[in-house]
């Protein structure tokens, strides 16, 4: 049975995994709000960077979460108010993207190599197994 510190670990590298898929959905709602725009995709962008200011501090990854944050703060007034993201909101949009992309990117390296990664058990050798090797060498 996992302990709870190695349950988080899988939750956090599941979460690091799954980052690309939510940045590229971010990435979708700025790309149809610079085109035109709508209050559905604007409240789905407010909502995804919001889903990120608090999961980033529920996983432990304060980076995530600041980043989040930011772009929520870009949403917000816009989305409370009925009103589109000015052109300078969507450029700020894309940068804290752009940081968050790189702190995923970050964040994938560290998680390939930390000791929370799974890795197939060692297969327990059973007599034959012992018994040829002894006759290969």
């Amino acid at each position: 049975m996992a302990t709870v510190h190695e349950t988080l670990q899988e939750l956090r590298s599941e979460y690091v995994s799954e980052g690309s898929d939510n940045l590229a959905r971010i990435d979708r709602l700025i790309g149809l709000l610079e085109v035109q725009a709508d209050a559905t995709a604007l409240e789905h962008l407010h909502r995804r960077f919001l889903g990120l200011a608090g999961s980033g501090y529920t996983y432990g990854f304060p980076v995530v979460s600041t980043l989040g944050r930011q772009g929520e703060q870009t949403c917000a007034s816009a989305f409370h108010d009925g009103r589109a993201l000015t052109t300078a909101d969507l450029a700020a949009c894309r940068g804290v993207l752009g940081r968050l992309r790189e702190e995923f990117e970050r964040l994938l390296a560290v998680h390939a190599l930390g000791p929370w990664v799974k890795r197939p058990a060692p297969r327990a050798r059973t007599w034959a197994a012992w018994t040829w090797a002894g006759r290969e060498q």
